[in-house]
């Protein structure tokens, strides 16, 4: 089984350098064939959940990077929302209302009906409690020092010159008398203050159009920030997810193409093929049930061989015994033949036996009628018994050959 020590990445990469290919290109598969040894110690199982578990993880991050680059804009959104747009429209509001107050103040100080003196002092009233409502709503969207310092001098300005208007107003009701005294204090000391009142607010209002425009600013790099850092993470994902597919899919198809190219030998006849097994997946498990199988059907076709070559030699001894006795009963058909031969001339020497006994009968009959012819007749017998004597023992012979 292949480790991946430090030692075995160093060899793998001496072996690659003395093969004559270029370096890198070694170092490349070297390292290729180290990550599949790597993968191939684990179970296909196993294997799948870890891929499968990586770029689920990266996708988590990518959502989870996300929904905190969402929060971020979300964040800058609602202080913008929620604080600099809303200072800049009640710093607005203070700043009509104390545009209307002016206007008031000035009307009442040149008319000199007063039941239109009274329509415009209502009416600055209005603007005033409206001027204090909208400074009562911007007080609470107050955040830091220094925008804190900038709503001090405007109630500063405006307290001064509230103090001015008050005095423009006297001086305006006292009739001709102040008439003089009010003109000037309407063109002078009041304009000042309320111009110092406009700028105070202005300043307000720039500070707060500064920090919603830094907002939107923020915003919008964290969404492009966001987006960016989405896309890379989705990238890698995507990236990681086609290296680990094809990791994972040729660490199961090399070995079974192993295989299948091992069965395709075996079919073939060729029963000498090396199959190598290495990790503990499922496919080395059948590589080395395979090799098993090929060791053990080598093992089985020497036997047969060794037992068709006994029943190859026992088919010879057979054959040369039935050799043997097709001889054997040629020859036992032979000696028939001369036994036949020999029960022929056994019934012929019967024959001729019979023949000279009734020819003796003959004689032994006429003997008493030729006593003259007797020593013929004697001599003709003996003979005769001489005949009969030498065909017995041919009998004998026969029987004896029979036997």
């Amino acid at each position: 089984m292949t480790t991946l020590s430090a030692q075995g990445k160093r060899a793998c990469l001496a072996t690659t350098r003395a093969s004559g290919l270029p370096r890198q290109g070694n170092s490349r598969q070297c390292f290729r064939e180290l990550r599949m040894a790597l993968l191939r110690n684990f179970r296909i199982g196993r294997r799948l959940a870890l891929a499968f578990a990586t770029v689920l993880a990266l996708l988590c991050f990518s959502a989870w990077f996300g929904t905190l680059q969402m929060a971020r804009i979300n964040e800058n959104v609602r202080d913008l929302n929620g604080n600099w747009l809303p200072s800049v429209t009640r710093l607005g509001a203070m700043h009509d209302a104390a545009n209307l107050a002016r206007r008031q103040s000035l009307r009442a100080a040149l008319v000199t009906d007063e039941t239109a003196r009274a329509a415009s002092g209502r009416e600055r009233e209005s603007a005033l409690r409206a001027f204090d409502e909208a400074a009562k709503a911007y007080e609470t969207s107050i955040t830091g020092e220094t925008e804190r310092a900038l709503y001090q001098d405007i109630r500063a300005a405006w307290t001064a010159y509230l103090a001015a208007d008050a005095e423009l107003l006297r001086a305006a009701a006292a009739g001709e008398a102040e008439h003089a005294n009010a003109r000037q204090l309407a063109t002078g000391r009041t304009t000042t203050l309320f111009v110092a009142v406009s700028a105070a607010i202005a300043k307000g209002i720039d500070f707060n159009r500064a920090g919603g425009d830094q907002a939107a600013r923020a915003a919008a790099e964290s969404y492009d920030h966001g987006r960016l850092i989405t896309l890379l993470v989705v990238a890698a994902a995507l990236a990681v997810g086609i290296a680990l597919a094809w990791q994972v899919t040729r660490s199961i198809t090399s070995p079974i193409a192993e295989a299948v190219k091992a069965t395709e030998d075996v079919a073939a006849g060729d029963l000498t093929v090396d199959i190598h097994a290495e990790g503990r997946d499922e496919p080395a498990d059948l590589l080395r049930a395979m090799a098993r199988m090929v060791g053990q059907l080598g093992t089985l076709v020497g036997q047969v061989r060794d037992s068709s070559e006994s029943i190859a030699t026992g088919s010879r001894e057979i054959a040369q015994g039935n050799a043997d006795l097709s001889t054997r009963t040629e020859s036992q058909a032979s000696s028939l033949q001369q036994t036949a031969a020999s029960m022929e001339q056994l019934t012929s020497s019967v024959s001729q036996s019979a023949a000279s006994a009734g020819e003796a009968s003959r004689m032994a009959a006429d003997a008493s009628g030729a006593a003259s012819e007797g020593g013929q007749a004697v001599g003709e017998l003996v003979r005769t018994m001489q005949g009969i004597s030498d065909a017995s023992r041919r009998i004998e012979d026969i029987i004896g050959v029979i036997d």
